[in-house]
């Protein structure tokens, strides 16, 4: 969190529950290319999952991230004189 300015909240409960709706249809995802049935069945049985998979990846996306940059380098009205340093 130290490197991007602002990450998705981890902290937040939906976060958690869109995470685990996430490992629910992985899991779903890994069962279909288990069964015994021609790869175009188990391409359209799959298909609404990854969907939703996306829909939720991009929920997480677009959720109100957590601000984590420096104090330093985001105080606003004052002239900004920070350097990268290794």
């Amino acid at each position: 969190a130290r490197i991007f300015p602002e990450v998705p909240d981890c902290e937040a409960p939906i976060f958690f529950e869109r995470m685990d709706k996430l490992v629910a249809l992985n899991q779903k995802v890994i069962d279909i290319g288990k069964m015994e049935v021609p790869g175009a069945v188990k391409t359209l049985l799959r298909a609404p999952l990854i969907e939703r998979m996306v829909a939720e990846i991009f929920q997480i996306f677009i959720s109100t991230p957590m601000k984590s940059g420096s104090v330093d380098v985001e105080i606003e009205g004052e002239t900004n004189n920070a350097q990268l340093v290794y």
